[in-house]
Order: C-alpha cells, then sequence, then structure tokens
C-alpha cells in the first residue's frame, strides 16, 4: 500500500497537501473570480475511506482490517497574487476492525477480540504557484490515532493506545484542463522528520500522501454568488510508517487510509 501512495502521486501531476481541490482551483483562481488578485474559498471534502492497522509483537506485525467509514473534511483557503494558505479537519471518525485473535509480546493470546478507534487530523499549508498550475507547498500536520483492544467487552489491560504524530511536509501540486469544465487534478505530500508520541515513548515516521482525480469548474454558472462553485471526485491514499525501535525484531507495516473522495469548493 505504501507503494500505491507513491505511484499514485508520483504518476500524475499534484496537488496541496491537506486539499487538494482547493490548490487545483485556485492556480488559476484570478481568472474565476474576475481578475482579483485575491480570493478565499471554503470546501468540504468527504472522504469514504477504510483503515489498515498494524499491531506488534516482539518478533512480528500484524495488519487489522477495519469497517468503511464517511469522514467529514471542512477545508478553508485563501489567496493572495501567486501565495496561498490553506488548512483542513479530519473530523473525528471511529472505525471497527471486527474480532480477531491477538498474540502480545509476553506470549499470551487472545481469540476474538475487537479492536476499536478513532482518528483525527488537521493541517495547515502555505504554497507558492510557481506556474499557473504548478503550487509548491510547506505546512505542518498532526494526526491522532487511539485505540482499544477489548474482549468480551471489557479492555484488556495495558493495551490502550494513543499516538500523536505531527510535523512538518513537503508537496507539490498541479492540474491539468482536459476541457473548459473539466480538469485532472492530484497531490502528493511527504513527512519531514514527523515525530509519533505514544505511551511507548518518542519515535520517528515517515508520512506520504497521495490523490489524483477529475474536477469540474463552474458548475453553477450564472448563478448568483454560486458562480465560482467548482466539484471533484478522485482517490487518496495517506500513509505513516513507524520506525519505533521498541519491537526491534518485527517487520515495519505502513499504516495507511485509502478510498474514494468527493467534494466542492467555493470561492469568493
Amino acid at each position: 500500500m505504501l507503494k500505491k501512495a507513491i505511484a499514485i502521486a508520483i504518476t500524475l501531476p499534484i496537488l496541496g497537501l491537506g486539499n487538494a481541490a482547493i490548490a487545483a482551483d485556485e492556480s488559476s483562481s484570478a481568472e474565476a473570480t474576475g481578475g482579483k488578485d485575491w480570493n478565499v474559498s471554503v470546501g468540504l471534502k468527504l472522504w469514504r475511506n477504510d483503515w489498515n492497522l498494524p499491531l506488534y509483537t516482539d518478533s512480528q506485525a500484524i495488519e487489522y482490517h477495519s469497517n468503511t467509514e464517511l469522514t467529514i473534511i471542512p477545508v478553508l483557503s485563501a489567496r493572495y497574487n501567486n501565495w496561498m494558505v490553506s488548512g483542513s479537519y479530519f473530523s473525528k471518525t471511529d472505525y471497527s476492525f471486527g474480532f480477531n485473535q491477538i498474540a502480545f509480546k509476553d506470549g499470551s493470546t487472545y481469540p476474538d477480540v475487537s479492536i476499536t478507534a478513532e482518528r483525527t487530523e488537521f493541517d495547515i499549508n502555505v504554497g507558492y504557484s510557481v506556474l499557473p498550475s504548478l503550487v509548491v507547498t510547506l505546512g505542518y500536520k498532526q494526526i491522532d490515532r487511539k485505540y482499544s483492544i477489548l474482549q468480551f467487552g471489557n479492555t484488556i489491560p495495558n493495551t490502550d493506545q494513543d499516538n500523536k504524530t505531527s510535523g512538518f511536509t513537503l508537496g507539490f501540486a498541479a492540474s491539468a484542463p482536459l476541457s473548459d469544465q473539466i480538469g485532472l487534478y492530484g497531490s502528493f505530500g511527504y513527512g519531514l522528520n514527523v515525530k509519533t508520541k505514544s505511551l511507548d515513548g518518542t519515535y520517528d515516521t515517515d508520512y506520504y500522501l497521495g490523490e489524483v482525480g477529475l474536477s469540474y469548474g463552474k458548475i453553477l454558472e450564472g448563478v448568483p454568488v454560486l458562480d465560482s462553485a467548482s466539484a471533484y471526485i478522485g482517490y487518496r491514499v495517506q500513509a505513516l510508517v513507524d520506525h519505533n525501535d521498541f519491537y526491534s525484531g518485527a517487520s515495519t507495516l505502513a499504516d495507511y487510509t485509502q478510498g474514494f473522495v468527493i467534494g466542492a469548493n467555493l470561492s469568493f
């Protein structure tokens, strides 16, 4: 899955870290807003995603796959000439991983356990349009991942985890028109020296983001106030690779979320 995230990012032109479709729109927003040298955009992204969660023992890592959930991501951005700033919030989403068997590092094994988890995220990014359809970004990202392991409805002792990953990110972005209203968009982000704080300690984490899709502009052309509205649909993959030395004998697996995303933006 990590390879998929990287492949998505490299094979198509890409746009904005936390919020690709808005950055795509903003690269040509001066034209869309009547030639103004500034504008403000509000947007809403709906991400139908599932979560692949690796859990570690002393000698191995086991992947657990969640049900599919719908995450609501509000987005706000602003542009002044070639400079842009944007932020987004991945609202709290609860996940269930069904019933599994789990073996712990002390050798104990628990059959028929369930894993419940929740996740929230936020990011803020500053971008500069180096070409009309190409944006480079520098941002800050924070991801909170919490999970509990339960048996017969009760939490197994010492299994709760509360991991907070945060750090700076780099990204690049681009859009490519296919017609007057339809275009390609995409995004790629990479976390620089991102750190994860957990109950076990602090360790390094690699962060990757890839999103590609189709955008549709001027969807309400001629409607007052709403004539700058646009929409998009795409596929999004986000991956975290934790390098925790606490389980040095275990192979490293990616913690990733993936799924289709749709959204809409409105510029003023």
